[in-house]
């Protein structure tokens, strides 16, 4: 029987002896200064497909966690907020391919949702056999851009360093983000600031769920303002850099994207114009769109983007 359910409360999480270390990184909207203030809550209470595949993410990590197998490390130490950058390894059940996968949660730039968005498809990617990696990133209020970015440079110099530990090799990976996630993992194959600038390894795969695009007028502004800070919100120079849609190029990586039509969040221009730009620059690409109002579908169980995972997998394996 699985331990966590969607009705399972956070209560029944924290009292979870092997997460107890891990809470910051999963409690979604952690408050260092209430770090149970959520615990009469259940984990469907941003959504019942969220809490779905929070409690699908939950029993993949427990059962990694009582195997003995380590899990989290620390790239960076706690700085005086009690903030870290950190990377949870979900290995594969058997094995197929030494090509990894890493995945980056939305949340707006202000927080990081690893626990019902990245534990889940992680969970997916290892039973798909594939070694994958949830980067917790640093952001919010004194962590603007580029912290996000240097956090997401340093998870995949840390795994290729480890390479022959982790049993992965340096080409062909993916990255999958979702929402603010997906701009930062977007942001990854552009010219200007991605992989080249970071002398990084091409990914054979850029997964976008849901994603934030552009930084102009068609932004998630939330989103702007927690990556750049109020200052710089309106900064043009900052808004043309991180605007995904205006540095594709032939050179960037495979791409498989999609979005509900009616997003309530993100304006669905976000990803056409992703479309748009890749179509005209030659860049392979999958792009699906659903008839709802939804944003944060994340694993997406028992709805209509359901399998998105596994069609993302298939696209990659055939780019590369």
């Amino acid at each position: 029987m699985e331990r966590f359910t969607k009705d399972t409360t956070w209560k029944e999480v924290f009292d979870t002896p092997e997460f107890t270390p891990y809470i910051p990184y999963i409690a979604m909207f952690y408050d260092p200064a209430a770090p149970r203030r959520m615990e009469n809550l259940t984990l469907s209470c941003f959504g019942e497909v969220g809490g779905r595949g929070t409690a699908y993410g939950f029993n993949r990590l427990l059962e990694i966690l009582k195997s003995g197998q380590k899990v989290v490390f620390p790239l960076s130490e706690p700085d005086e907020k009690g903030k870290a950058a950190v990377l949870f390894h979900f290995p594969a059940i058997q094995k197929k391919s030494r090509k990894f996968a890493l995945v980056l949660a939305g949340g707006g730039y202000r927080f990081v949702c690893s626990a019902s968005e990245s534990f889940p498809i992680a969970a997916r990617l290892s039973e798909l056999g594939f070694e994958a990696f949830v980067l917790h990133y640093r952001c919010g209020e004194g962590y603007y851009a580029p912290a996000p970015l240097d956090d997401l440079a340093c998870a995949i110099r840390f795994i290729l360093e480890n390479r022959e530990c982790f049993g992965v090799d340096e080409s062909g990976y993916s990255v999958f983000g979702l929402s603010a996630g997906a701009h930062l993992t977007a942001t990854l194959g552009t010219d200007n600031l991605g992989y080249k600038t970071r002398a990084l390894p091409k990914p054979g795969l850029i997964g976008l769920a849901y994603p934030v695009i552009t930084m102009g007028e068609l932004s998630h502004s939330g989103s702007r303002e927690a990556l750049f800070g109020k200052e710089k919100k309106d900064d043009p120079e900052m808004i043309e850099a991180y605007s995904i849609e205006k540095h594709v190029t032939p050179a960037y990586p495979p791409v498989f994207l999609w979005q509900c039509s009616r997003d309530s969040l993100v304006p669905i221009e976000n990803s056409r114009m992703m479309a748009q730009a890749l179509k005209e620059n030659g860049v392979p690409c999958v792009y699906e769109t659903y008839d709802s109002d939804v944003h944060g579908w994340g694993f997406a169980l028992g709805e209509a983007a359901e399998g998105w995972v596994d069609r993302a997998v298939d696209f990659w394996e055939k780019q590369n």
